[in-house]
């Protein structure tokens, strides 16, 4: 072999792996603060210590979509989704839990009002869905959707609501 371009051996992709797999997750980042605005039914502004300003996904959820442009259109239940979450989280303390970034950068979080969890109020509330792409199968928040299904509740009125996930997919076309 010429140059730097060497394969690596097995015995170092092993120890790669090994090391990899024996690594801890890093530890969740846990904010707290008041909720200055709400965009939507799963994007908040959180201000922590007054003056230090994150624009917070909520995690394992997906709400229906609110125009934010000119010429864009709302997604049925979007305005009341995020009504909802409004109620909810507006102008209150709140503890965010979070553990990553989506792909604009914002955190990814759990969000909390003592013990009030959220993220899986908006899903009983109808008016976010699992974001099944990031919740393994067994999560307790299928059931919580399940239950908000049956009931009809929010966006279940319909009988078959768009995800929100195929929404933004059918705006970009």
């Amino acid at each position: 072999m010429t140059g730097s371009k060497r394969p690596f051996k097995l015995e170092t992709c092993i120890a790669i792996a090994a090391l990899a797999v024996a690594l801890p997750a890093p530890a969740a980042t846990t904010l707290e603060g008041k909720v200055r605005r709400v965009s939507d039914g799963d994007t908040v502004v959180l201000v922590v210590g007054g003056r230090d300003e994150y624009r917070i996904r909520l995690a394992h959820i997906d709400a229906p979509e609110v125009a934010h442009k000119e010429g864009e259109k709302d997604q049925p239940f979007g305005p009341q989704s995020g009504d909802s979450l409004s109620e909810l989280v507006l102008r209150k303390q709140v503890t965010a839990v979070c553990n990553g970034a989506d792909h604009n950068g914002r955190p990814i979080c759990d969000i909390y009002i003592g013990t009030l969890h959220v993220n899986a109020e908006q899903v009983r509330r109808g008016y976010a869905m699992v974001y099944k792409r990031f919740v393994p199968q067994g999560s307790p928040l299928y059931a919580v959707e399940e239950a908000a299904r049956r009931r009809q509740t929010g966006l279940w009125v319909d009988p078959n609501p768009i995800p929100p996930w195929e929404w933004r997919r059918m705006m970009k076309r």
